[in-house]
């Protein structure tokens, strides 16, 4: 863990509790504003049926599947990036007060906002189109945010226990992995959606 230097114990404290605890946090928070939107965005078209008119586009299926992903991925990083420079303005606040000078945003928030968070909301869209397919209700389709929620609960769990911190290193090699996964599950729901079957299933 990086620290300020010349800190007590107790601002050192402050410090990670503030720069470090919340960052999973703002991971959470695109997952299930994401998901909550590519549902209602996808299976509330399905639920509704007003898809059928998108599906005979001639659209190919990477063009509509990007299509809605964006869609729903660009609202979610909006609020989130609003949601981080709400925190950010608190905790500068704060953070002169305490420490006498800003301290955010660090490289490692940075690459969490710009990186990290645009990768797990692509990959979290992804899986709810994926789920979309075999489902009927948008309900349904939210169960992702579930999976997706496990793991960021896991960093959150394991930095209040002390047995790991959320730092450069760790949000660098998330977004390496999640760069590969994003574009096996993109390339692999492109090539897996049937709308015939989507159709029927309407």
């Amino acid at each position: 863990m990086v620290l300020q230097q010349g800190l007590n114990q107790e601002k050192s404290a402050a410090y990670a509790v503030l720069m470090y605890f919340f960052k999973p946090l703002f991971l959470l928070i695109p997952v299930i504003i994401s998901t909550v939107i590519a549902s209602s965005s996808f299976v509330g078209e399905k639920e509704n049926k007003t898809v059928e008119g998108l599906l005979y586009t001639p659209l190919t299926n990477k063009e509509l599947m990007l299509g809605k992903i964006l869609a729903s991925a660009i609202p979610s990083m909006i609020i989130t990036w609003l949601s981080m420079i709400v925190y950010g303005v608190i905790l500068d606040t704060f953070g002169f007060y305490v420490f006498g000078e800003m301290i955010f945003p660090d490289i490692n928030w940075l690459i969490i906002g710009l990186i990290l968070d645009p990768l797990i909301v692509f990959l979290a869209i992804s899986l709810i189109i994926t789920v979309s397919q075999r489902v009927k209700t948008s309900k349904s389709a939210q169960s992702v945010s579930v999976v997706m929620a496990l793991p960021i609960m896991g960093l959150i769990i394991s930095q209040a226990a002390g047995a790991m911190l959320f730092g450069i290193k760790i949000s660098l090699l998330l977004s390496l992995v999640l760069i590969i996964i994003d574009i096996v599950v993109f390339l692999i729901i492109s090539k897996r959606f049937n709308r015939e079957k989507f159709i029927m299933r309407i």
